[in-house]
């Protein structure tokens, strides 16, 4: 089949060349579960093991500025704001901790047992010496790492991935940095969302 896909729903055009069965698939979008994962209440409704600091002077420590260079004038970057509203929405913008599987952002959801959720967040480097390498851990168990190449140093970067909850109601769901250099191991986090996962044919 041939055809031509138009802006928004209202213009899906096909010309069949043989007769074809199509099936459509689409994502329903359910409320987010995390409260505050844009940032744009500033340091509340999460938890964290890294020193929250108005501006950096140690490693292991995090901030919410809406551009980096904020809380941190030193970073050499040319994208230094907030993922979906710069220049003036907030992130978590942080120094990466020496100490190994520090929680740079917690939380607890209570979910629905036997359900599929989506959990995002998206996130960016600003050194390319040493990349930033962001764990998910889900109930205490590692679900994936977003990590970045060269090319993708200053550049957000989505992390996505399913879960079923089984038979659990509860999720705790947390981010960990896995590099723990000392050096120019920075980074920020912003828009983490938990969400069912939901598809209707």
């Amino acid at each position: 089949a041939q055809g031509t896909v138009g802006n928004g729903f209202s213009g899906i055009f096909v010309k069949l060349v043989i007769q074809t069965t199509y099936t459509m698939q689409t994502f329903i979008s359910t409320p987010n579960l995390v409260i505050n994962g844009n940032f744009e209440n500033g340091n509340t409704n999460f938890t964290s093991e890294y020193q929250f600091a108005p501006t950096r002077n140690a490693d292991g420590q995090f901030g919410i500025v809406a551009n980096a260079k904020q809380w941190y004038s030193g970073l050499n970057c040319f994208n230094c704001g907030d993922h979906t509203n710069a220049p003036t929405g907030n992130m978590m913008v942080a120094d990466g901790s020496v100490i190994a599987n520090r929680k740079i952002w917690n939380s607890d959801f209570a979910v629905t047992p036997n359900t599929t959720y989506r959990i995002i967040f998206w996130a960016i480097a600003y050194d390319s010496n040493e990349k930033a390498a962001l764990a998910l851990f889900i109930n205490n168990h590692k679900s994936g790492e977003w990590t970045n190449n060269s090319s993708e140093i200053g550049s957000w970067k989505q992390f996505s991935t399913l879960w079923n909850s089984g038979s659990t109601d509860t999720l705790n769901l947390d981010i960990r940095n896995q590099n723990v250099s000392a050096n120019n191991n920075r980074f920020s986090i912003d828009d983490i969302s938990v969400s069912r996962y939901e598809t209707g044919i």
